[in-house]
Formats: structure tokens, C-alpha cells, sequence
């Protein structure tokens, strides 16, 4: 059992930080008791010009989903209140409470009830709040300073500046230092004519990106950003710098360090292992599944058949859609949609987060490719691909005996090691045994990878374009006596880590 516990550690790491295969651009569900891929609806979209900072507020969280529509409309008062109690609560991991009296005749809603109780808004007098009235540029600057001077009471908000613009004059006192601080940081910016027009009123999807810009200011300046396993390397004709990722995770890794954002976003080219946005199901079906009339039952010991349909039934899935599926391939579904039970998602791993920055702006290439990372796990022999499957059932089956999360502790683990950057941690924690020394998995999904990783990182040196490449491969990859890092020291390069 121990053996078998240690297995099961070796191939949950593999699979959040080694391939990047097994979580493409989809999530699994279940219907009718067979997994299925979610299919993503088409939902309200914000104009052209405020898509990416949008979709970065999604990603970090910070907004509750019932906002994530009809974003051209008037932002009002209690819109605005619901978004200062989701950054207060995001910001400080503490839940806001409603007051012991509600102090509006005007409303009942509870966002705005606790943005009163944290004394982030005020009512209009006369025991009204006006809760429907379109929220203006100043109410957005109180709002949101208040939110940060309230959530991290220990970060200087002072600022000294001057406002030059040619209605500065007419910024009521109580306005002032927001306003100051809200322009000072760039969050808020003037209008045409010099002037920053506080009393207009901002729409939702405004409102969304300024909170969205202190959020990403205020956790910067404490240094609770994910730095993540970064280098530059140098020393070629290109500057290339390699990213560790993790395939899946949850927001608490975002946002990340400004410097990885700006090296990101002077690079000319983004490297992947794999455009996992490109997988061909009907390769997929083609070696993922027995084509020669024979069946997992008859593929498999009778202990790890029986172990798997009881997994399938208390999972309420139709045993009958998986018997024609390879072992390796069952391990992915079963460990696939453990992560999505337990909130984490692929959109939210490394690769993809910057693969959608990239898209339609920068050159995207592979390192591997989709095709060859299936190929991996179908060349793997009968005795591995039944050891991945007993792994996958024996996590579950060990949180029913002790209700220990093996797979949730481990993610979590290698989350918060990735936004410390701690490598020499992540190094120590994997564990890899020497090439010489290691199982037929460890060589083919790690060491051989790792040099061939390595080989391409040098060619991508050696480009005359002097073009930045910027390489992400996952964060396994990166250390022990194979690791990219090591190697590409060994070779004469300077590798620098940046956090």
C-alpha cells in the first residue's frame, strides 16, 4: 500500500505539472451517467476594447458571475457596492457581514447592506440609498480606495501628486485623496479636454476594469502575486525566457508578477508543449480505445476491474460507455474530473491563460505537439498504463477510508510553491530518481522529455532574429538531473531566476 501510495503521489504531480495533454481546452460533466465535454454557451460580451481586462477580472475572481452580462449598461450604485464587497472579501479572504438593522427604506439587498456595514458607501439621506441610480466616476474612486484602505490597512495609500487638470478644482474634499491615488496609479485616467469629468457616470464594464486594475496594484505593492518558476536565459543570439507551468489550477496563483506580464508581452513568440486547442478526436478514439475486439475487463487484473466499476458506479456513470477505453486514458477521465469537483480548471493553468493572450498576436509554437503526447501514453506498456488506472481508483478510495484528499492536498501544495517560486521546494518534492535509476514512466514521460525540451530551448538561442521567445513547459521539467535548467547552465548559458 505504500508503494502503491507513493505511485499514485508520483503520477498526480506528473499530471499538474509534466503533461500537458491530459487537461485540454474542456472540462468534463456528467450526463445521462457518461462523461461528456461542456460545451461553453456564447454569453454577453464586452465591447472590443475592454475584452482582455475583463477576462482578467473573471480570472482573478473578483467579480460575482451575475455581473458577467450587459456590459455596456449604466453601472449603478448597487452594482458598485457588490463589486467593493467581492474585492473587500477576495482581498482579505474574510466574509463581510450584514449589518444588525437595515438602515435603507429603499433596498434590501444584501451587497449593499454589507458594503454599509464596512462603511465603504454611504446612504443619499433620508434613509434612502437610491441602490438603482447610475453610479459616477467618484463614487467608483471612493468605493474602490475605501476597499483598499480597508482590506490591507498596512499599505501605504499616501500619494503626492498634482492633479492638472482643468476641473481638479471643482473635486470635492472628501474626494480628494481617492481621486489622487485612483489617478496617481493610472487606474483612472482623464477624458478628452483635460479633464477628468468625475460626475459622469461609467458603464458596468468601467466599473469592472478599474476595480480589476486596483486589485492587480494593491496585491503587486504587498507582493502577493504568483512568481511562479521563472528564468531569462542568455548567452545566445536570442533572449529566451522559460516558465514552469501548471496545467491546472485555481485563481489563487493570479495575478501574476508584473515582470513575467511584461516579458510576456515583448516576446515575439509564445512556445508551448502542445496547442492542446488542437487535438483530433478521432485520433483520440483511434489509440484511446481497443480496436482489436477485446475489452478493458480483459486487459486488466480482476482487483483493478473490480476496484473500477465500483469507482464508476459511485461516480453514477454508465460502466458500459468505458469498457472499450485503454486503461491510461480512463486514469485521465477519473483524474480529470476530480479536478473540476474540486473548482480547478485547465483555463486557469499556465498554458492556457497565456495561450489566449497570444492568440491572434504573437506566433504560437510546440515543443511536442497534442499527437505526440497521446502517442506517449499509448506506448506505454499493459503492466504502466493498469498502474496509472489502480493510482487514479486508489486516490478515491483511500479518501472514503480516511477522508484524506491526496490529490487536492498535492495540487494545492504545488499551487503554492508556484506562486512563492519556490523551485528548490518543488525539486524536493518531486522526488525523481536518476535516469539510471528509474521506471520505464519516469524515462519516457520525464528525463527523455526534459533533454529534448532542452535541445529545442538551445536551438531557439541560437536564432539570428534575436526575436524573445518566451517558453512554457511544465514545471517538472525545470529541475532535477535532467531538468531544463541544469542542462541549459551545464551548456554555458546564463539562466537567471526572476521573481
Amino acid at each position: 500500500m505504500r508503494k502503491l501510495r507513493k505511485l499514485s503521489l508520483s503520477l498526480l504531480i506528473f499530471s499538474v505539472i509534466i503533461s500537458s495533454i491530459i487537461f485540454p481546452s474542456f472540462s468534463y460533466t456528467i450526463e445521462n451517467g457518461q462523461a461528456k465535454t461542456k460545451v461553453v454557451k456564447d454569453v454577453d460580451l464586452p465591447s472590443s476594447w475592454a475584452e482582455e481586462e475583463i477576462n482578467q477580472a473573471s480570472i482573478y475572481g473578483i467579480i460575482e458571475k451575475d455581473l458577467f452580462r450587459d456590459f455596456q449598461r449604466d453601472l449603478t450604485r448597487k452594482d458598485l457596492a457588490n463589486i467593493g464587497v467581492t474585492l473587500y472579501e477576495k482581498l482579505t479572504g474574510k466574509i463581510a457581514y450584514l449589518p444588525s438593522s437595515n438602515p435603507f427604506i429603499d433596498t434590501k439587498n444584501e451587497k449593499v447592506l454589507k458594503a454599509y456595514s464596512l462603511k465603504i458607501v454611504q446612504g443619499v439621506g433620508n434613509g434612502k440609498f437610491e441602490p438603482d441610480k447610475k453610479a459616477t466616476r467618484e463614487h467608483i474612486s471612493i468605493v474602490l480606495y475605501n476597499v483598499a484602505k480597508l482590506s490591507k490597512p498596512n499599505l501605504n495609500l499616501n500619494v503626492s501628486t498634482t492633479l492638472n487638470f482643468k476641473d481638479a478644482d471643482t473635486i470635492p474634499k472628501y474626494a480628494l485623496e481617492p481621486v489622487k491615488y485612483m489617478v496617481h496609479k493610472g487606474i483612472i485616467k482623464g477624458k478628452s479636454n483635460n479633464l477628468l469629468s468625475l460626475n459622469d457616470t461609467s458603464s458596468l464594464e468601467q466599473g469592472i476594469i478599474l476595480a480589476k486594475r486596483i486589485y492587480e496594484i494593491i496585491l503587486q505593492e504587498s507582493g502577493e502575486v504568483g512568481k511562479g518558476f521563472f528564468w531569462k536565459v542568455s548567452g545566445g543570439n536570442s533572449e529566451v525566457y522559460v516558465l514552469g507551468s501548471i496545467h491546472i489550477a485555481n485563481n489563487s496563483i493570479y495575478p501574476l508578477n508584473s515582470k513575467m506580464e511584461e516579458m510576456f508581452n515583448k516576446s515575439g513568440y509564445l512556445v508551448l508543449e502542445a496547442d492542446v486547442t488542437d487535438i483530433d478526436e478521432d485520433y483520440i478514439r483511434s489509440i484511446a480505445f481497443y480496436n482489436d475486439g477485446s475489452t478493458l475487463k480483459d486487459n486488466i487484473s480482476k482487483e483493478t476491474y473490480d476496484l473500477f466499476v465500483k469507482k464508476i458506479n459511485d461516480m453514477g456513470l454508465n460502466l458500459q460507455a468505458f469498457e472499450n477505453m485503454k486503461p491510461w486514458y480512463i486514469s485521465m477521465i477519473i483524474d480529470n474530473l476530480g479536478y473540476v469537483e474540486g473548482n480547478y480548471d485547465s483555463d486557469l493553468g499556465i498554458d492556457n491563460y497565456f495561450y489566449n493572450k497570444a492568440v491572434g498576436k504573437k506566433e504560437i509554437l510546440e515543443i511536442e505537439g497534442a499527437k505526440f503526447q497521446l502517442d506517449l501514453f499509448n506506448k506505454l506498456s499493459p503492466k504502466v498504463q493498469e498502474e496509472m488506472l489502480m493510482t487514479s481508483l486508489y486516490q478515491s478510495s483511500e479518501n472514503k477510508q480516511t477522508g484524506e484528499n491526496l490529490q487536492k492536498e498535492t495540487l494545492d501544495y504545488l499551487l503554492d510553491l508556484w506562486k512563492r517560486g519556490e523551485t528548490s521546494e518543488l525539486e524536493k518534492y518531486i522526488g525523481l530518481s536518476s535516469e539510471a535509476e528509474s521506471s520505464e514512466f519516469d524515462k519516457i514521460f520525464w528525463h527523455e522529455r526534459n533533454k529534448n525540451m532542452t535541445e529545442k530551448i538551445v536551438s531557439y538561442l541560437s536564432d539570428d532574429s534575436k526575436k524573445v521567445y518566451f517558453v512554457i513547459v511544465g514545471a517538472g521539467h525545470l529541475v532535477g538531473e535532467t531538468g531544463v535548467i541544469p542542462a541549459l547552465q551545464s551548456k554555458g548559458y546564463k539562466v537567471e531566476q526572476i521573481k
